[in-house]
């Protein structure tokens, strides 16, 4: 879902922000667009209360060996040997949801 709204955002808006999904015909890594739309959309982070409803995505979406990190998401998806708590992935998806939800707007 991240990765297909974050394409989809960038091509809408990507141009006029300045950023873009691949770069010398390669995709960048999805958390690197990730913090690209999060700048756009709390315009550098002069919207303050979009920045304090992003908080949360960004720092989850980003930490390396988070529960849902789009590192673990990958591995969610492509892994059939990795696993998490269904009560885990509930409480985190929680804090990840309004980057979602706002690319989507």
């Amino acid at each position: 879902m991240f990765e297909i709204s974050a394409k989809a955002y960038c091509g809408q808006h990507g141009a006029k922000g300045g950023f873009s999904a691949s770069k010398k015909g390669r995709d960048r890594p999805l958390v690197d667009i990730l913090r690209d739309i999060t700048n756009h959309l709390t315009k550098n982070k002069t919207d303050k209360d979009r920045t304090k409803q992003l908080h949360g995505a960004m720092t989850e979406l980003a930490r390396p060996e988070g529960l849902l990190s789009v590192t673990s998401m990958n591995q969610l998806v492509h892994n059939p040997r990795f696993s998490v708590t269904t009560g885990d992935v509930c409480q985190l998806f929680g804090n990840i949801f309004p980057l979602l939800e706002a690319m989507n707007e």
